[in-house]
């Protein structure tokens, strides 16, 4: 006869996802981790003689006109995540602020869509074909490194649903439920009641 298959217990099965779960958020911790850093390297290191931001600012050769561009473009995209994240998140007391039906969360990723072009073309005369490579580092890791804000990443504090409040109506039901369970006969009535 052939053995029967082992049946995982509910307790296991538990352990095996969070085991998963664990797995799955140091994972993305190390990886932002490697983007943030390298992103550092790219700004630190710039083109060799020049950090990437002294470049910006004194090179002849970059287009001021696309940097000021992604700059504004920078700064709006900053004040939309305050918004979402800090007035919707903490003030309003939103569940999931990034998935709340706001319109600042698209326009959020029209204006970093626009300011990764901009530093693109401002940096193309310096770098041309690394300046995608370089921009789209910069970009990810600094992206990856807001999984470090508070309230954002792994640190952000979970947030439990809350559950609706109950209206005067749900009050006046049990009332009446419990009036009805009494004329019946007592506890049995009640029982009766909530079987139907």
């Amino acid at each position: 006869m052939a053995p029967e298959p082992r049946v995982d217990t509910r307790e296991e099965r538990r352990q095996k996802r969070k085991a998963a779960a664990a797995w799955t958020r140091r994972k993305a911790t190390l990886e932002s981790l490697f983007w943030a850093a390298l992103a550092i390297v790219v700004v630190v290191y710039g083109n060799g003689t020049r950090d990437l931001l002294s470049l910006m600012i004194l090179d002849d050769r970059v287009n001021k006109l696309f940097t000021f561009f992604g700059l504004i473009n920078m700064l709006f995209n900053g004040l939309l995540f305050l918004y979402v994240y800090g007035w919707l998140g903490y003030v309003c007391k939103v569940a999931d602020p990034a998935r709340s039906e706001t319109l600042a969360v698209p326009v959020a990723a029209v204006t970093m869509l626009c300011s990764i072009v901009s530093f693109m073309i401002a940096l193309w005369p310096v770098f041309s074909v690394l300046a995608v490579v370089q921009v789209m580092v910069v970009t990810y890791g600094a992206v990856s490194a807001l999984a470090w804000v508070p309230g954002v990443g792994p640190l952000a504090p979970s947030r439990p649903k809350r559950a609706p409040r109950p209206s005067h109506r749900d009050y006046e039901d049990e009332a009446e439920a419990e009036a009805e369970g009494e004329g019946e006969g007592g506890s049995e009535g009640r029982d009766a009641t909530k079987e139907s």
